[in-house]
C-alpha cells in the first residue's frame, strides 16, 4: 500500500444528485424481460374454466401477489421514466479529496465513480454493528483524545473491561477492545500505519473537521496479528487464524482482513469456515501484483473477495509504468471498491492518501455493516447478495486488449452503497426475489413510504 502526504483543504457545500439516468433504459429493459419471462411461465389470470373446475390455492395466491408486487414496481419505473416523479436526497458536507465516497469530478475523476455514500447515509440504520478489524493495530491517540477520529469508535468486551484483571478467565488481561494475538498482551497500538489506515476509511467519525468514515454505526474491534507488514514483526498465520476465532467467539458480525499472501493455511481456512458457519461477513482484499493468481485467503469460497478501482471507474492497474503492481484479477474475484489514493488517518494524527486493495477491502466491510445496521437478521449469505447484485457493472477492466471475460477483472462490479441499502426496506420481502430490485427503485423515487409490515 502506497501513501503520501494529504493537505486538508476544506469541504464541499450541500448539493443534490438524483438517480444516475445511465441506469434507467437498463433497468426499463431488464424488467421488460424478466416480467415477459414470469408471464410466459406464470400466466398472471387463471383461465375461467380452470376457476371453474378449483379455487385458487396458497400457492396461486402467492403467485399472484408477487406479481402485482412487480407490476407496481413497473409502474413506478415508467413514471419516473417520464418525468413524473424524482426524489433527492440533500448531501452533508464531504471533504473535497474523498472522491471515493462522492466523486464530483475533482482531481481530473470521473463524476459519480463512487459508491453513493451520502445518499446512502440518508436511508441507513442506527443498530451497532461490530467490525473487526484484523490488521497491525491502531493509533490509540484517536481513540483517547475527546476530539480523535476514532473517538468512541471501538467495540468494549462487556466481559472485560479495563482493570488489569482477566475477567472473562479467557487468558487474555484487559482485551477491552480487542487482543495482539502477535505478542499475546493487550498492546494494542500500531507502529506501521496500514491497520489506522483501514480503520479509519471504515469508522472514522462524520462531521469531525477531518474524514468521513463510511460506517457511522459500525464498532471496531481491534485485532492486532503483527507490528510490520514484512521481516520479523510480519503477521503469522497462527495468529490471523486466533485472531479470526477470537472474532467469531466474541460476535463481531464482519470481519475485514486486508491481507494476502501467495500461501495457504489450513488452520486459517478452517477458523474463516467456521466464521462463515457462524454468520460473520468475511472481507478480504485479493492482492496488489497485478496478477490472475489464487491470493489466500481471498480464494476461499466464504470470503468475499476484492479488488481496487481508481477515481475514473478503472480497475488499479498503472501497467504504463510499473507492470508488477496493480489490482490482482481472476476467477476468485468477487467485488471492486475504490482503492486509488483514498483519503484516511495515519499516525502521529496526520491525514494520508492509501492506495491498494488493503483500502479497497474495509470500503466493503464497512458496507457489510452498515447493511446489518440496517436489518440485523441479514444472513452472511444476504449480505453477499446483496453487495454483488447491487454493484455497478460499467466498470472499465483496464487491460492493455479488451477481456473475453471483463468479470475476471472487477468481479460483479463496484460497490454501491446505496443500491445495496435500498434493497433492504422491505423486511416482508425476500432479498432474492425478483422484484426486489424495483420496490427498492420505487423507495429511491419516494413513491413508497412503506409496505405491508410499515416499515
Amino acid at each position: 500500500m502506497q501513501t503520501k502526504p494529504l493537505l486538508l483543504d476544506g469541504a464541499k457545500g450541500e448539493s443534490h444528485r438524483a438517480w444516475p439516468s445511465k441506469h434507467l433504459r437498463r433497468r426499463l429493459a431488464v424488467f421488460t424481460l424478466t416480467l415477459r419471462a414470469h408471464r410466459m411461465a406464470e400466466p398472471l389470470v387463471t383461465p375461467a374454466a380452470a376457476q371453474l373446475v378449483r379455487p385458487q390455492t396458497p400457492t396461486d395466491q402467492r403467485r399472484s401477489s408477487e406479481i402485482l408486487r412487480g407490476l407496481l414496481a413497473l409502474l413506478v419505473v415508467l413514471m419516473v421514466a417520464g418525468g413524473a416523479l424524482r426524489a433527492e436526497c440533500p448531501l452533508p458536507d464531504l471533504h473535497d479529496r474523498q472522491w471515493n465516497l462522492q466523486n464530483f469530478g475533482q482531481d481530473g475523476g470521473t463524476v459519480d465513480a463512487d459508491i453513493d455514500a451520502p445518499e446512502a447515509w440518508c436511508i441507513s440504520g442506527t443498530s451497532e454493528v461490530v467490525v473487526a478489524v484484523i490488521d497491525l493495530g491502531i493509533d490509540i491517540n484517536y481513540v483517547e483524545e475527546e476530539s480523535g477520529e476514532l473517538a468512541g469508535k471501538l467495540w468494549e468486551n462487556p466481559e472485560d473491561p479495563s482493570d488489569d484483571q482477566d475477567n472473562d478467565g479467557n487468558n487474555k488481561t484487559d482485551d477491552t477492545h480487542g487482543w495482539n494475538f502477535f505478542s499475546e498482551n493487550a498492546d494494542l497500538i500500531d507502529r506501521h500505519g496500514h491497520g489506522t489506515r483501514v480503520a479509519g476509511v471504515i469508522a472514522a467519525r462524520t462531521n469531525n473537521g477531518g474524514i468521513d468514515g463510511i460506517c457511522p454505526t459500525c464498532k471496531l474491534m481491534i485485532l492486532k496479528v503483527g507490528d510490520s507488514r514484512d521481516g520479523p514483526g510480519k503477521p503469522t498465520w497462527n495468529a490471523i487464524a486466533q485472531a479470526i476465532r477470537y472474532a467469531t467467539e466474541h460476535a463481531a458480525q464482519v470481519i475485514n482482513l486486508s491481507i494476502s499472501d501467495y500461501n495457504s493455511d489450513n488452520e486459517v481456512s478452517a477458523a474463516i469456515a467456521e466464521a462463515d458457519r457462524a454468520g460473520v461477513v468475511v472481507i478480504v482484499s485479493i492482492g496488489n501484483d497485478d496478477i490472475d493468481a489464487p491470493s489466500f485467503p481471498s480464494i476461499l469460497p466464504e470470503t468475499i473477495s476484492i479488488g481496487a478501482t481508481d477515481r475514473t471507474d478503472k480497475r488499479w492497474d498503472p501497467w504504463s509504468w510499473d507492470p508488477h503492481e496493480g489490482s490482482n484479477w481472476g476467477t476468485s474475484l468477487d467485488l471492486v471498491a475504490p482503492g486509488v489514493a483514498i483519503p484516511t488517518i495515519d499516525l502521529e494524527g496526520r491525514y494520508t492518501e492509501s492506495t491498494g486493495t488493503s483500502a479497497a477491502a474495509p470500503h466493503v466491510a464497512a458496507a457489510a455493516g452498515l447493511l446489518l445496521s440496517k436489518r440485523p437478521s441479514l444472513t452472511a449469505a444476504d449480505v453477499r447478495h446483496i453487495l454483488l447484485s447491487s454493484a455497478d457493472p460499467d466498470i472499465d477492466p483496464n487491460t492493455i486488449f479488451p477481456p473475453t471475460n471483463p468479470a475476471l477483472f472487477i468481479g460483479e462490479g463496484r460497490l454501491n452503497l446505496y443500491n445495496a441499502l435500498s434493497r433492504i426496506w422491505f423486511s416482508d420481502v425476500d432479498v432474492h426475489a425478483w422484484y426486489n430490485d424495483y420496490l427498492a427503485y420505487a423507495y429511491q423515487q419516494g413513491v413508497i413510504r412503506g409496505y405491508f409490515d410499515g416499515t
